[in-house]
Order: structure tokens, then C-alpha cells, then sequence
């Protein structure tokens, strides 16, 4: 072999050494690319994803600024801001008033099933003036408030004092700080004949 061949064969082997290279680095340039083109996919989607989030957000809060509209009105309406409210209050307070005497005439006979029952319905109703806002007001026991209580009749019990309320013969309701009706209560009045208020 001369030196001629061998020089040839020298320079053929530099090109094939520089075409592998020059393969192999286009090879890891085309993944670098496809790798790119993932990650651009990647962030757009991530990109679409804020995006819908976003939308997500703002439709929440609309629907949140709906209801809080909707709560004042229906605030409004409760406070009795409304002719409307005031005939809801007061036919919630007469059906109370019914369930109310069918108890008092059942507790009559507590031993009666017909009393457990009454009882039962009126416990009920309580709860649920309650829940709605109403207080039931009654006040056996307690000293005699004008503002609360409407005397209908005096009675004696020697272990209250003069002027407490002995019996609730109707309850009275307050709904919110505004007093609907008074309590129809008989009074305690030691020294006095029982009888009707004067």
C-alpha cells in the first residue's frame, strides 16, 4: 500500500467520520425537537386548562353575587318589608294558634294516647316557628311583662309571688326583635278573688 492509498484512505475515513457525527448530532437535534414540540403542547394545554379554570372562577363568583341578591330579597321580604310576609307570618301564627288548643284541650288527660300525640304536634310546630324565626312566647312562671303578656284573668297560686304569670292560655310570638302578638295569661293575685282582670 502507498502512501498515496493510505492518505485516500485516511481522508474517506474523516468523512465517514464526520457523516456519523454529523448523523448522530441531527438524530439528538430531531429529539430535541420532538421534545420541544411536547413541551409546547404540554403548556398550551396547561394554557387551556387556566383558561377553563378562569372561566370556572368567574362563573362561580357571578353565581355568588346571585345568591347574595337573592338572600337580601328574601331577607327583605322575612324582615317584613312585605304585606306579603306579614300574611305568611300570620297564617303560620293561626295554625300554630289551632295546634296550640288542640294541645291545651288533649293535656286535659295526660294520660290519654291523645295527649302524647298533641303533644307531640305542638313540640313540633314549636321547633319549626323556631327554625322559620318566630319565638314562641308564654311565660309561665315569669313575671308579668306588658310587653309580652296580655292578661286575660287573675288566678292564685301561693307559691308565686303576686304579679307572675300562673298558665299561658295563648302563646305569643316575636319574630326577629318585633313583637307579633302578646301571650293571653292569667295572673297570679294572692290577696284578690280569682276572676277577670278589671
Amino acid at each position: 500500500m502507498g502512501l498515496f492509498s493510505f492518505m485516500n484512505k485516511r481522508e474517506g475515513g474523516g468523512e465517514k467520520l464526520k457523516r456519523s457525527e454529523a448523523g448522530r448530532l441531527s438524530g439528538e437535534i430531531n429529539e430535541l425537537r420532538h421534545s420541544v414540540d411536547g413541551l409546547d403542547a404540554r403548556l398550551q394545554g396547561a394554557a387551556e386548562a387556566m383558561g377553563g379554570f378562569a372561566a370556572a372562577l368567574r362563573r362561580l363568583d357571578n353565581h355568588q353575587r346571585e345568591t347574595s341578591v337573592q338572600l337580601d330579597e328574601i331577607g327583605e321580604l322575612l324582615r317584613g318589608d312585605s304585606s306579603e310576609a306579614d300574611a305568611l307570618i300570620g297564617a303560620l301564627i293561626d295554625i300554630a294558634g289551632h295546634i296550640e288548643n288542640f294541645y291545651l284541650f288533649a293535656s286535659e288527660d295526660v294520660a290519654s294516647p291523645l295527649f302524647a300525640q298533641a303533644e307531640m304536634m305542638w313540640g313540633a310546630a314549636r321547633k319549626s316557628l323556631k327554625e322559620a324565626g318566630l319565638t314562641v312566647i308564654n311565660g309561665e312562671g315569669a313575671p308579668l311583662d306588658f310587653r309580652l303578656h296580655a292578661p286575660v284573668r287573675t288566678g292564685s297560686d301561693e307559691s308565686l309571688p303576686d304579679g307572675y304569670v300562673l298558665k299561658a292560655l295563648e302563646s305569643g310570638y316575636i319574630y326577629g326583635d318585633k313583637i307579633i302578638r302578646r301571650a293571653s295569661v292569667i295572673v297570679n293575685k294572692k290577696d284578690r278573688r280569682e276572676g277577670v282582670m278589671t
